[in-house]
């Protein structure tokens, strides 16, 4: 069972990789960070297991959270959205341009290091993982979704247990930046 579990995972894993490849990387115009205030987004995987099981059932869609957020910035401030790089094709060309039409939202190609976004933006929203935590080391403020994290009890990271409470914790995030 376990064989063909992983042998599942493997054949998805590069499915998505040949996606990414042949597909998305040709069809799909990624947009460029630039010199403009923004909120760093990395995507999670969907079906992860520790996702599924693990967090709030309301932080999977992460459409609806992401054009929730981008509703709710500041004005003038950006929200950048990146696939993780290890699964590059993981998100249809349609969810990415669908993400793309949103005025505000900078859809930026997946092999751009997150460290250098987490330098230059005001705070990171995400659901745990690396990214929270090199946030946390750089001293960014981090909203993550009702996070378990040990580093999660710093006043640099602000948990929404809530949907409604997205907007308020970002905004809180981003206007005490990293003073705390």
């Amino acid at each position: 069972v376990v064989d063909s579990a992983v042998s599942a995972y493997a054949l998805k894993k590069n499915w998505n990789f040949f996606v990414y490849k042949y597909f998305t990387k040709k069809l799909f115009f990624y947009d460029h960070a630039a010199n403009e205030r923004f909120v760093y987004m990395p995507l999670f995987y969907e079906n992860e297991t520790r996702t599924l099981a693990a967090y709030h059932y309301w932080s999977k869609n992460q459409f609806s959270i992401i054009k929730e957020l981008a509703s709710h910035l500041p004005v003038g401030m950006k929200l950048y959205v990146k696939e993780h790089p290890g699964d590059p094709g993981s998100f249809s060309l349609g969810f990415l341009r669908r993400l793309q039409s949103i005025p505000n939202i900078r859809v930026i190609q997946p092999f751009v290091k997150g460290t250098e976004l987490i330098k230059k933006c005001e705070a990171i929203v995400a659901l745990e993982g690396t990214s929270s935590w090199e946030a946390f080391l750089l001293r960014k403020p981090v909203v993550n979704f009702g996070s378990r994290a040990y580093f999660s009890r710093s006043h640099l990271v602000y948990k929404v247990e809530n949907p409604c409470d997205l907007p308020k914790t970002v905004f809180r995030a981003i206007q005490n930046g990293s003073r705390i």
